[in-house]
C-alpha cells in the first residue's frame, strides 16, 4: 500500500492485498474513516458539484 499516497476506491478494490474483502471494503473504509485512520480527499471534476474521492492513510 506504500506504492502511492492517494488511492481511489476502484484502485483499492483491484489491489491484490484487498481483493479478499470484496463488497465489505466500502464498510471497512467507512469504519476506518470514522476512527481517523484513513482520510478522504475530494478532488473536483469537470462537472459542477461532482468530486473524485481519494483515500490516504493518516
Amino acid at each position: 500500500m506504500k506504492e502511492k499516497e492517494e488511492w481511489t476506491f476502484q484502485e483499492l478494490q483491484e489491489h491484490e492485498l484487498l481483493n479478499h474483502y470484496g463488497v465489505d471494503l466500502g464498510v471497512l473504509l467507512e469504519y476506518l474513516i470514522e476512527r481517523g485512520i484513513i482520510n478522504t480527499i475530494l478532488a473536483e471534476t469537470k462537472g459542477p458539484s461532482l468530486f473524485h474521492r481519494y483515500y490516504t492513510i493518516s
